[in-house]
């Protein structure tokens, strides 16, 4: 009678377990995955040169074409924004690719907004309307039909500049 209490425990405990580790099975929820296809992206930008107003807090820039040799700017062009600041240490900058994953396979370039307000760093889709927030890191949709995030990057500080590169 003993041994059976201690295998149904056992059986019990292996069940829960097997079900927590399906759960955890590493696949992420629609809204997280990214599903832009990969396009090389290398940026170096001179925070006390061409692009100095991004030191100021709440800006962007959008680059969409190469601007010299060995640059390069993803999907559809890069939007870096000088958002709020992150925790832990990190910089409070990020970058995203301008593509809107809706609108996939079509390439449809969102158009970046500093605006105030609700729209303070957004990006919208001028073909689905969909709106991503670029201020908090995320490039999660607001608005408009899109469930997934904007392609993001990593951005990297190398003296005076920071580096874009692709994660």
């Amino acid at each position: 009678m003993r041994l059976l209490r201690r295998w149904s425990g056992l059986g019990l405990a292996l069940v829960l377990l097997c079900s927590l580790l399906g759960a955890c099975d590493g696949r992420q929820h629609p809204e997280e995955q990214h599903v832009v296809p990969y396009a090389p992206v290398h940026l170096i930008l001179n925070l006390y040169g061409a692009e100095h107003h991004l030191v100021e807090p709440f800006s962007l820039i959008a680059i969409t074409a190469p601007r010299i040799a060995d640059e390069y700017v993803g999907c559809a062009g890069v939007v870096v924004v000088h958002g709020f600041a992150a925790s832990g240490g990190e910089l409070p900058y990020f970058a995203y690719d301008l593509i809107c994953p809706y609108d996939l396979p079509s390439v449809v370039a969102t158009v970046p907004r500093e605006g105030k307000g609700d729209e303070l760093l957004t990006t919208k889709c001028p073909k689905c309307g969909s709106v991503y927030d670029l201020a908090m890191g995320t490039g999660h949709p607001t608005s408009g039909p899109s469930r997934y995030p904007l392609q993001r990057y990593r951005v990297g500080s190398q003296g005076e500049q920071y580096i874009v590169i692709t994660h």
